[in-house]
């Protein structure tokens, strides 16, 4: 992958490299996006670059996904129509990258709760080992009290948060992870199959990573964050624990995705 990076490089800034290692990491530079998909085709914005990885619903231009009309379209096909059944865990997606610590990433968007599916921002690089952070929805919900010991409606949308930090690149497993169902303002999990917009957060610190929905904070991780720049990707994927895909096709509806600063100060920064 291909990065932008912002670099203040000082012989201290040497020194402290020899003396620890692989401890310091790339920053991508401060980004700032607010893209309401107004204006058909591949979005265009300065220090980053827009991908998209179609296996679920066949893609061959940036217009099928962004025809202009303040809408991207996140297509799925049903189960019998399977684009690339070669592919065991496929993925539909929007990509956009680098992007590093210290930004605010969220999207309105609507039909996050697909069968078959979860819908998700995470952050992905296997730069120095694996390092992701996610904000996951799982394609169907609960009938069960939650987890959390939380009230609940009589159904509520899981909700997985889960971070590796230069993890082995095989690890399956989250080194940290908080499963719950989504709260809403007045404390209770509830359910996101409402045919209703919501919005998704993930705040990426450097010391902390903070997840909200519709401004109410769901959970944090604190320490051990990762520092990489990253590909941020937004979409869905269907794997084993998500069930069946739907014998009809779906669509995931994003109105905009925001990228903003959490910090004014640039972030000094040695390539490992």
């Amino acid at each position: 992958m291909k990065e932008v990076c912002k670099f203040r490089i000082t012989l201290p800034a040497i020194l402290v490299l020899l003396i620890f290692g692989s401890s310091f990491v790339v920053n991508a530079q401060e980004i700032s996006i607010f893209e309401e998909f107004t204006k058909p085709g591949k979005p265009v914005h300065a220090g980053v670059t827009w991908r998209y990885r179609s296996e679920l619903a066949k893609v061959t231009t940036w217009e099928q996904i962004i025809p202009g009309d303040g809408l991207a379209y996140i297509r799925i096909n049903g189960a019998k129509n399977r684009l690339s059944p070669e592919i065991k865990w496929p993925f539909q997606m929007l990509m956009i990258s680098p992007i590093g610590p210290n930004h605010s990433i969220s999207i309105r968007a609507k039909n996050m709760v697909l069968p078959g599916v979860a819908s998700f921002i995470f952050t992905y690089t296997e730069r120095g080992g694996l390092s992701e952070i996610d904000l996951e929805i799982v394609g169907q919900d609960r009938d069960l009290p939650a987890r959390t010991g939380l009230k609940s409606q009589t159904n509520w949308t899981d909700l997985r948060m889960n971070l590796w930090n230069r993890a082995p690149l095989n690890s399956d497993t989250a080194e940290r992870f908080i499963h719950q169902g989504i709260v809403n303002s007045k404390g209770v999990a509830t359910s996101h199959q409402d045919e209703r917009f919501h919005i998704y957060q993930l705040d990426w610190y450097q010391d902390r990573v903070e997840f909200f929905i519709d401004s109410v904070k769901q959970g944090e991780f604190i320490g051990n964050i990762p520092t990489t720049a990253a590909d941020l990707n937004i979409g869905v994927r269907h794997m084993a624990w998500t069930g069946q895909l739907s014998e009809k096709p779906k669509t995931l509806l994003i109105d905009w995705i925001k990228i903003q600063p959490l910090l004014s100060q640039d972030v000094e920064s040695v390539g490992n």
